[in-house]
């Protein structure tokens, strides 16, 4: 009976593959897009190598994928005349957009319900969901949408059904561009009416239009809908100029470990001034509670907004709460009265430092009034605030502020001075417990104010490594350009800057070492320990020998013995002591280094860690 099963799957599976097809363009049999779309079945596989292709693509095959040869290598030109992808049809998260470039776009005339009326408006110049026979929740990522043009949604405009849930994955949009002056509804980059659309590791940049997101309708009372909510998770937002707002919403609302910077707003009307987000929390007439969780933003040289927040609550205290956000060297609107209007909620574990008007003089931190007396609750503040509970008022001492790093420095009095009291949650996900940077919360006493937890205090000894440890150790003998970096270990280096190793001689030793400098392609967690065995003892990250097959992630650097274990260094280097010729990194990332030094034949000990921060 097993095998008659077995033999039966199989061949159910074979059947499967067999029924799912790729589609190659350009091909004899599919020299456009367009050609491979209209044949292509559920499931099918619409692959799409490198080139321009100026076409209006339109999708009526289901759950299919569209795969292109990646961003930059496949563009799909709307020629400023159509949208690049226009969608009408119900899809899941089966349906697949990927690795394409949308680029010159014009959104088509359509008739849009906003509720309280009806209005003729251009929309969704790059990416157009209709979907109005069932919900369409497609995922789009690794692609990038430019130069595209409507009123509502210049970039994406999602019209689509109740219900439906399109997920947005490490997309870049940017230079995008709408109408200025609203007509009944305020027009936007990003445009959506009915379901959940998220938005996760996106970067949106250099867009001139009204509004950067707007999320729901303005009534949504009169539109029944069981779901009505907004995810950014993880997405950065810088150098838009916007007349109105960052993200406007209605319903509920996630914002997650986002960062908004240098922003311009030029507001068009003098007695509407915008805020950064707003957010009207209404129960969009189907039951559902509105939730609003805003949480570890970092908000930092934008210029010319009202306020930062503005909450609206029609349902009494919605669910979520705002938490841990830094607010830090913005100018506001010379009308601005209040950095934040909290509705009914409290902003609490945040710093709101140096944030005049554009004249100098400086706003209130939030609004106080009858319906919200108390709406600040453990956070760092320039000026006292009447209605806040158990705040500071101080310098938050911040790395370096005006040079956009907000990390705590040493001795600020935002270190474990934060509350878990302070209410919030990401709905579906569980307590939100991770930082701007995505590491976890509370390393100290007490969970810090800010966006960023400190790691100050918290250095795992095997960062400081163990050369000399029994001989007054241990030294620092890694070096790049000169330092062994900060208190984190870190150097900062500018993109395209002279870079050079240092391996000094050990001081406790009278003659040279051999020795190799190990690496790996991202910022070690040090925190954290690895123990490395034959003798070598704890690292901050696993040597290349040791693991191989994970290369380039893990490489050597440069050695004075050679290869090991199959894993040939970058540089030969000479015994202690050693500078390397210099070099430079051509982009931005984040580099580990950790050295092995053989001080005698089968003594090992491991250097001091070096974290290279190119930006």
């Amino acid at each position: 009976m097993r095998t008659t099963l077995t033999t039966l799957f199989v061949g159910l599976l074979a059947l499967a593959v067999q029924a799912q097809t790729t589609l190659t363009v350009p091909s004899a049999s599919y020299p456009t897009i367009q050609s491979a779309v209209s044949a292509a079945a559920p499931g099918d596989t619409v692959a799409i190598g490198p080139g321009t292709y100026q076409e209006h693509v339109f999708w009526l095959a289901g759950d299919i994928k569209l795969v292109g040869a990646g961003v930059g290598q496949t563009i799909i030109d709307g020629t400023n005349d159509g949208p690049c992808l226009h969608i009408d049809v119900p899809l899941t998260a089966a349906a697949v957009i990927e690795g394409i470039t949308f680029q010159n776009g014009y959104g088509p005339l359509l008739l849009v319900d906003l509720g309280l009326n009806f209005y003729w408006a251009e929309c969704g110049g790059g990416i157009l969901i209709e979907s109005n026979n069932g919900p369409a929740s497609p995922t789009i990522r690794d692609c990038r949408i430019t130069g595209c043009y409507a009123e509502f949604g210049s970039a994406i405009a999602f019209l689509g059904s109740p219900g439906a849930a399109p997920v947005f994955e490490r997309v870049e949009i940017d230079n995008c561009s709408g109408e200025l002056l609203p007509p009944a509804d305020p027009p936007s980059l990003i445009h959506g009416r009915f379901g959940r659309m998220t938005l996760s590791g996106c970067r949106i940049h250099d867009n001139d239009v009204y509004n950067l997101i707007h999320w729901g309708v303005i009534d949504s009372s009169i539109i029944p809908n069981p779901l009505l909510e907004l995810v950014l998770n993880e997405v950065e937002i810088d150098h838009n100029v916007t007349r109105g707002a960052i993200a406007t919403f209605f319903q509920s609302g996630v914002l997650h470990g986002c960062r908004i910077h240098h922003n311009g707003c030029l507001p068009v009307f003098p007695n509407s001034l915008p805020a950064m987000f707003g957010c009207y929390l209404a129960d969009a007439g189907s039951g559902v509670a509105p939730f609003c969780d805003f949480s570890e933003l970092a908000i930092e040289g934008n210029v010319d907004y009202a306020s930062f927040f503005q909450v609206v609550t029609q349902a009494g205290l919605p669910a979520g709460g705002f938490r841990n956000c830094s607010l830090i060297h913005n100018q506001m609107h010379n009308q601005a009265t209040a950095l934040v209007r909290m509705g009914s909620y409290e902003l609490g574990n945040s710093i709101l430092h140096d944030n005049p008007r554009q004249d100098g003089t400086v706003p209130a931190n939030a609004q106080v009034d009858a319906a919200n007396p108390n709406p600040l609750r453990n956070c760092c503040l320039d000026v006292a605030q009447v209605g806040s509970t158990a705040c500071i008022v101080a310098d938050p001492l911040l790395v370096d502020g005006p040079g956009g790093d907000l990390r705590l420095a040493s001795g600020s009095p935002c270190l474990d001075a934060g509350t878990t009291a302070v209410p919030g949650y990401l709905l579906g996900t569980g307590v939100s417990t991770d930082d701007l940077f995505g590491r976890p919360r509370i390393r100290g006493a007490q969970v810090d104010i800010g966006a960023i937890e400190a790691r100050e205090g918290a250095v795992h000894p095997a960062a400081d490594g163990t050369v000399g440890a029994g001989s007054g150790g241990p030294h620092d003998v890694l070096l790049l350009n000169g330092t062994t970096g900060n208190a984190l270990r870190e150097v900062r280096a500018g993109v395209g800057s002279s870079l050079q190793f240092t391996v000094a001689q050990p001081p406790h030793l009278a003659t040279a070492v051999d020795f190799s400098i190990f690496g790996m392609l991202a910022e070690a967690e040090i925190e954290q320990v690895i123990n490395v065995p034959l003798g070598v003892g704890p690292m901050s990250f696993l040597p290349a020998p040791l693991a191989p097959y994970l290369q380039p992630v893990f490489f050597t650097a440069a050695s004075s013995i050679g290869s090991f274990n199959g894993v040939a260094p970058l540089t030969m280097a000479s015994p202690t002591p050693w500078t390397s010729g210099a070099f430079s990194i051509p982009f931005a990332l984040d580099l580990s280094f950790q050295a092995v030094l053989e001080e005698a034949p089968g003594l090992y000990t491991v250097s001091n860690l070096v974290v290279l921060k190119v930006d």
